[in-house]
């Protein structure tokens, strides 16, 4: 999977929707920090590899770099210049927060190891053997909420909603609601998340959970 962040302009526009602290600025240091990265080698930099280190972070979890196999030098130049040619410049790290231009991106893998390094390998093995950990397999539906109370808010003024805890259907089809103490963390990729949250009240109000599309997916 190739290894890219979004626009600096479109993670600034969550602030400016009325999310404080939810801008570039305050999220690269997380990027930096998630990421452990191999520096392209000399053949690989020839190849058409790019990189410039001071967007990159060498000591996190998720391992990103180039392939091996990435030794065809003579690809990248002929497609830089022809891109050029049409006006797109060569971007030089698409992980600067700068998406316009050609480039050709690092991937989540180790590419010493020839391994994709996905979320399971980089978070969840290292981990599996702890006895405070705990998986339960099946498929959320929507988060839950406690109900809501506007004691002591200004006029007019939304009260928060606070999670309680998960919904969600096991692999025989049952549905089980899974209560919490502390908080609930949405991490179901950018076509799932929307779904949950939609399901969960959060987004479109028209929307209704088709438990027909969460059936065969386990998160």
């Amino acid at each position: 999977m190739t290894y890219i962040r979004g626009e600096a302009a479109a993670i600034d526009a969550w602030e400016e929707l009325g999310n404080p602290g939810w801008n570039w600025e305050s999220l690269f240091p997380y990027y930096k920090k998630s990421e452990n990265s191999t520096v392209p080698s000399d053949a690989q930099l020839a190849a058409g590899a790019t990189y410039e280190s001071q967007y990159h972070g060498f000591n996190g979890h998720i391992r990103t770099g180039y392939p091996a196999t990435l030794a065809n030098g003579s690809f990248a130049p002929v497609v830089i210049q022809t891109w050029e040619d049409l006006s797109l410049p060569h971007n030089p790290d698409l992980n600067s927060g700068r998406l316009p231009g050609f480039s050709m991106g690092p991937q989540t893998i180790d590419g010493e190891l020839g391994l994709r390094w996905d979320a399971a390998r980089a978070y969840y093995y290292p981990v599996e053997g702890r006895p405070n950990l705990k998986i339960i397999q099946g498929t959320v539906k929507r988060i839950t909420w406690a109900p809501k109370s506007r004691k002591g808010l200004p006029f007019g003024s939304q009260p928060p909603m606070v999670a309680t805890g998960v919904e969600y259907l096991t692999n025989d089809g049952k549905t089980n609601v899974l209560c919490i103490r502390k908080e609930v963390i949405l991490s179901a990729g950018a076509l799932r998340t929307p779904l949950v949250l939609e399901g969960s009240g959060i987004g479109n109000s028209r929307f209704e959970t088709d438990t027909t599309l969460l059936g065969n997916d386990k998160n």
